[in-house]
């Protein structure tokens, strides 16, 4: 069901967006690293409505994760997409290329996997998705250098979708990458208690 943000919440996020650098996870931090398309000319796009915008993110993920069909999602990402993420940066220029070659890595790892949509929040055009992953790691995940667990994760994601033109042009993702790794045994609790303490900076006066 569609559910539009109430005018604190798009303040809120706006500002999650706009000032949260620093802190590790927080959408501004990935914004920083990663700088948006530079602006251009506005240019005739055919309107859309906040309904389709939805429509247009749930086709998303059924395509791309939950149909295991990340090329023919790549109709729906704009020729100039830009993802931000932390724990995922986009190697490539703007394009579908970098988030097509991730995807597939994500499906190697989990065959299985399914991507559940607990909440949509739309605005005119832009769309807030909290969702969650679920799968069985049948592969390997390389980005953390491990083989296949063969053990069952259940993550949650949050990210915001730009859409232009009735495409889906920019997102930025935060999810729970601690928990996953702990179900799949990548990280384990004895390593969480051995780690360490964390170096705190001293604040200059």
């Amino acid at each position: 069901m569609l559910r539009r943000i109430a005018p604190m919440f798009a303040v809120l996020l706006l500002i999650c967006v706009a000032e949260g650098a620093g802190i590790p996870g927080r959408l501004g931090r990935a914004a920083a690293q990663q700088a948006s398309p530079a602006a251009s000319p506005p240019t005739a796009c055919p309107a859309t409505t906040a309904e389709a915008n939805e429509a247009l993110v749930r086709r998303y993920y059924d395509l791309a994760y939950n149909e295991r069909n990340p090329t023919q999602a790549d109709a729906l990402l704009s020729d100039a997409f830009v993802r931000h993420d932390v724990a995922v940066p986009q190697q490539n220029e703007p394009g579908h290329a970098d988030d097509i070659a991730r995807l597939q890595v994500w499906l190697a790892a989990f065959p299985d996997l399914h991507v559940d949509i607990q909440e949509l929040y739309v605005t005119s055009d832009t769309v807030v998705s909290y969702v969650t992953w679920r799968g069985t790691q049948d592969g390997p995940l390389p980005q953390w250098g491990a083989p296949a667990t063969r053990r069952p994760m259940a993550r949650e994601s949050l990210v915001v979708w730009r859409v232009a033109c009735g495409q889906l042009a920019e997102n930025w993702i935060v999810q729970d990458n601690l928990t996953m790794l702990r179900q799949l045994g990548i990280i384990t609790d004895d390593e969480l208690t051995t780690v360490g303490t964390p170096t705190v900076a001293t604040p200059t006066p």
